[in-house]
């Protein structure tokens, strides 16, 4: 699959925009405010004679946004918890994508990862399925942890339910072990898993948002034994809760 990157720049934001075959648009929004704020303090120190003083606004993840185009949707959904910039984004990712009939999925893990064996990761998935609109959207989403439940073992799981309506669900599964799953992936009877999931529906389209961290066999009552602290995973559902969806100018089914 073919895509090209593209870089602009302008006082008031930076636009990556990464473009690729599947009818849509993955963009990265970024607000960097603090240039006005330094036009600004230098007019008050010119007009007024004041010491020109100047603080770099802290990196705020939060006000870095992706856009992709997934059929009948446009999805704003927030970016990998690793990313500690925003001037090198690339940079701190590896990307895979794919589409392939109605069915559509892009994933992102940290830069120097492979995708059979990685320790953290964001993915979007889509797909267009009408005859799937009038089913409970809950129980949708609890059958996308089938392969998960199948690799981990029922007595190896635990799971939270975060957010239930009919347009979105968020669950919390852990995984303290994987030893049905394949090695050639990444899971094993010494690994575990920890995956935040939102599935959203719009219209016929189903988006899936998810984080995944992995790592060594872990105590469900031990955080200190989990791949990523809770904070973390605490976060991230704080922007989950920040996504958004709206619908396609231009559909692509």
């Amino acid at each position: 699959m073919q895509y090209k990157s593209r870089w602009c720049k302008s006082n008031k934001m930076q636009l990556l925009a990464l473009h690729y075959n599947i009818g849509g648009t993955l963009q990265m929004h970024i607000d960097l405010p603090t240039s006005w704020r330094f036009t600004l303090a230098l007019m008050a120190a010119v007009i007024f004679g004041a010491p020109l003083s100047y603080a770099k606004e802290a990196f705020n993840p939060v006000k870095i946004t992706q856009v992709v185009n997934i059929y009948e949707a446009v999805v704003s959904h927030p970016v990998p918890s690793w990313i500690t910039s925003e001037v090198d984004f690339f940079d701190q990712i590896e990307i895979y994508r794919k589409q392939q009939g109605d069915g559509f999925l892009i994933e992102f893990i940290p830069k120097g990862e492979r995708f059979e064996a990685w320790s953290k990761m964001l993915a979007v998935q889509g797909a267009y399925v009408p005859q799937l609109k009038d089913l409970p959207l809950e129980r949708i989403a609890l059958s996308t942890f089938q392969p998960l439940a199948q690799a981990c073992g029922k007595d190896n799981l635990k799971s939270q339910k975060i957010e239930s309506n009919e347009s979105v669900v968020t669950i919390l599964m852990l995984c303290r072990a994987s030893p049905n799953g394949p090695a050639t992936i990444g899971y094993g009877a010494n690994k575990g898993e920890i995956i935040l999931k939102s599935v959203h529906r719009f219209k016929s389209t189903f988006i899936e948002i998810y984080h995944e961290w992995r790592g060594e066999k872990f105590d469900f009552d031990d955080q200190s034994t989990w791949p990523t602290p809770l904070n973390t995973i605490n976060e991230m559902i704080r922007r989950f809760k920040t996504v958004k969806i709206s619908e396609s100018k231009r559909p692509f089914k």
